[in-house]
C-alpha cells in the first residue's frame, strides 16, 4: 500500500507541474494579446508621443517588471496577467523566440523618430505577436 502513495504522489506532482506551465502560457497568451492590441493602438496613434507610448505598453507586457527595458512611467496594461510573455512563454520554444523579437523591435520603434515609419514598426510588431496567440481583439 505504501508504494501505492508514492505512485499517488507522483501523479498528483506532475499534473502540478503540467498545470503550472499550462498557466504560464495562458499568461503569456494573454500578455501577447494586449501587446498586440498596443501595439494596433500605436499604429493607429495621432502622434509620435502617443506612437511611442503604445510602444513601450508592448514591450513592458513582453518583457515583465523586471525585464529588460521595462519603463514604469509609461505604464504597464499586463499588470497582474503573469510576469511578462517572454517569461511566461516556454523556454526555447518558438513562441519565446518570436516574443523576444516583438519585443526588440517595439522598443527600436520607441526611439523611431518618423510618425510613418513608427506606424510601420507598430504594424510588423502587431503582426508578430497575432502569430504568437495575440488576438489584438
Amino acid at each position: 500500500m505504501k508504494r501505492h502513495g508514492y505512485l499517488y504522489a507522483l501523479v498528483g506532482m506532475t499534473l502540478m507541474l503540467f498545470a503550472g506551465a499550462s498557466l504560464a502560457a495562458g499568461a503569456a497568451e494573454q500578455e501577447a494579446a494586449t501587446a498586440a492590441q498596443h501595439a494596433g493602438y500605436s499604429a493607429k496613434a495621432g502622434s509620435l508621443q502617443g506612437q511611442h507610448l503604445h510602444l513601450h505598453h508592448v514591450v513592458n507586457c513582453l518583457v515583465g517588471e523586471d525585464g529588460d527595458g521595462f519603463d514604469e512611467s509609461a505604464g504597464n496594461p499586463c499588470k497582474g496577467q503573469g510576469d511578462g510573455a517572454i517569461n511566461d512563454a516556454e523556454e526555447g520554444s518558438s513562441m519565446q523566440m518570436q516574443l523576444e523579437q516583438a519585443a526588440d523591435l517595439a522598443s527600436i520603434g520607441t526611439e523611431v523618430q518618423n510618425s510613418e515609419a513608427a506606424k510601420h514598426v507598430a504594424l510588423a510588431v502587431e503582426a508578430i505577436l497575432k502569430t504568437v496567440g495575440g488576438s489584438g481583439q
